[in-house]
Parts: C-alpha cells; sequence; structure tokens
C-alpha cells in the first residue's frame, strides 16, 4: 500500500513537471511569435527617405549600381526594406558624408563598413550617426539609454554642437516618424519635453553679460500646438552670444505681431514652421511680419519655406538650419 501510495506521487510530480515545461514552452513560442521588434518593420522607400535624409532616388543608385542593399519586394513589386537595410544605408550615408567614395564603400562587407564608420564618428563632430543613436533609443522607449547618450554628446561635442548638429534635426525626424505611424504619438511627445528640459537647465546655467551693442532676439511661436524644440534651441544660442532675449512659446497670430513690435522693439526675429503648411499660410505669415518689424531682420526656416525664398518680402529671409542663424547674431 505504501509503495502504491509513493508510486501515485511519483507520478503526479512527473506530470506536474511536464506541465510546466510545457507552459514555459508555450510562453517561449508566443514571445517570439508576438514580437514586433524593429527588425520586423519593413519600411517601404519613402519612409527610409523621412527617416534617414537620404533621397529616394540615391537609395535606388545604391543599390542598383553599387549592390549595396537587396531589398524584398512585394506581389506588386513594390521595395521593402528591412531594419538592417536602414542601419546599412545610416552606416554608408556616415563614410559618405565623412568624405568616403560610394565606390570604395561598396567594396566593403557590413562589418567593414561599421568598422570603418565607428573609427570615423570617433575622429569627427558629432552629427547624424548619433541622431541616429538617439532615434534607436527612443524606438525602444529607453530612457535612460536616451539620457546617457545625450549627456556624452555634450561632453564630446560641447552643447551647441549637440543642438544644432544632433538635437535639432532628432526633433524633426521624431515628428516625421509620427507622422508615418513609425512612433507613438505620446512617446513622440515625452522625449521632445525631456529635449525641452534639457535646454531649459542648459541655457539656466548661462552667463550673458549684456552690453549697448547686445541685440533684442524675440523667438515668436508660428503653429499651434507645438513644442518649440528649434526656438528653445536658438533662444540658447542668442543668450549665449550674450543678446538680449524675448520667447513666446505659445502660437502668435498676426494680429498681435504690430504691438509685440511697439513692446519690445526687436532687432532680429526667428520664427518656424515645424508642421506641414500651406504656401498661402507662410507667405500670409511672411508678409504680416514684414509689415509689423519694418525695421528688423526676420528670419524663418521649415520645409517648404526654402521652397518660397524668391517670394518672400523685404526683410524676410529664409535660413536653413540653426547653426546659419547662430552666424546671423
Amino acid at each position: 500500500m505504501f509503495l502504491f501510495l509513493i508510486v501515485i506521487l511519483l507520478y503526479r510530480f512527473l506530470r506536474h513537471s511536464k506541465s510546466i515545461n510545457d507552459f514555459k514552452t508555450e510562453l517561449v513560442v508566443k514571445e517570439k511569435n508576438n514580437l514586433n521588434t524593429m527588425e520586423n518593420i519593413k519600411y517601404k522607400i519613402k519612409e527610409l527617405e523621412s527617416l534617414t535624409g537620404i533621397k529616394s532616388h540615391t537609395i535606388r543608385i545604391w543599390e542598383k549600381r553599387y549592390n549595396l542593399l537587396n531589398p524584398v519586394r512585394t506581389d506588386t513589386n513594390i521595395r521593402r526594406y528591412t531594419h538592417e537595410d536602414l542601419v546599412k544605408i545610416i552606416n554608408v550615408s556616415t563614410l559618405y558624408n565623412y568624405g568616403w567614395k560610394i565606390s570604395k564603400i561598396s567594396e566593403l562587407d557590413d562589418e567593414q563598413i561599421e568598422k570603418f564608420c565607428e573609427e570615423a564618428r570617433s575622429r569627427k563632430i558629432g552629427s547624424y550617426a548619433e541622431m541616429v543613436e538617439l532615434i534607436f533609443a527612443v524606438n525602444e522607449f529607453n530612457v535612460d539609454k536616451f539620457d546617457n547618450l545625450l549627456d556624452n554628446y555634450c561632453d564630446k561635442f560641447g552643447i551647441e554642437r549637440t543642438l544644432t548638429s544632433i538635437v535639432a534635426p532628432l526633433s524633426e525626424r521624431l515628428s516625421q516618424l509620427s507622422l508615418l505611424n513609425r512612433l507613438d504619438k505620446v512617446i513622440e511627445e515625452f522625449f521632445l519635453n525631456k529635449i525641452m528640459i534639457k535646454i531649459f537647465d542648459w541655457t539656466s546655467s548661462l552667463k550673458p553679460e549684456l552690453t549697448k551693442s547686445s541685440k533684442t532676439v524675440l523667438f515668436i511661436q508660428s503653429d499651434r500646438n507645438t513644442i518649440p524644440i528649434s526656438l528653445l534651441i536658438g533662444r540658447y544660442l542668442a543668450i549665449d552670444k550674450s543678446q538680449k532675449v524675448i520667447l513666446f512659446t505659445n502660437f502668435v497670430s498676426n494680429d498681435y505681431l504690430k504691438r509685440l513690435n511697439e513692446l519690445f522693439r526687436p532687432d532680429v526675429i526667428f520664427t518656424e514652421f515645424a508642421k506641414p503648411s500651406s504656401d498661402d499660410k507662410i507667405m500670409k505669415r511672411s508678409k504680416a511680419m514684414a509689415k509689423a518689424f519694418r525695421k528688423s531682420r526676420v528670419f524663418i526656416t521649415g520645409k517648404k519655406t526654402e521652397l518660397l525664398v524668391k517670394k518672400l518680402p523685404d526683410g524676410v529671409y529664409h535660413i536653413e538650419n540653426l547653426k546659419d542663424f547662430s552666424k546671423t547674431l
């Protein structure tokens, strides 16, 4: 009888052990089946262009002429690029921007490209590749990694270069990813808010010495419901150059521009059209600013503004990036 009970207990234990192992196996299989990592994402060529800033026709040339990429194709013959393709495009573009010829890059294997890319980045001023590292940290929602990278870049390149060469294009890319539904809107705004707080902290540490030659620089918002990263970077640059700064982070309508001029008499005005804007909206805003700030220089920036350079009224100037704006101060 005693032996019988032992056999029953042993049977139940073994059966239970088997069920635990089966359960673990099911979890592993389920986890693998449900993975939605970047490696499984397939990008359209236009999405790669928005994400990397490299034109679609350039990507096609790299693919056809130099065999740098081998995208999969759908039943309707549409190219689809993997995460590995994205990383390779970024590395190739990094080497190209650092002076390598595409023909030479095409002779390297993936490991060599990555190796030379790391070596080049270690010697050069931070920009493109560093921005992409931050994008990957955002996509992984790795807050600590994001903070550490940003702090390391500031130590390595200085705050001004980090802001103008890395943070400014990063904020633009995050907005593009959100528009493409490749990034959760809440995550985008979370990281943009982190950047905004960082910029405020860096700015508060500055000790400007205003003089009689200091200019009054007015930063105003031309988009509604937008986190004004570019305005905050511009504000940092102006204060760092000992300029007097007025910042409006909320949208300022055209009706109040004249009143702003009466109150502050700015020498320089900076605004950005970050969101997709119609030509008509940009031109109306530009004309209103030219009229309100007749004795000032008005600088505008944004993707569509560069297409309207020849139509801008006198006194209003398109500026391509914040590095160029810094030179005007």
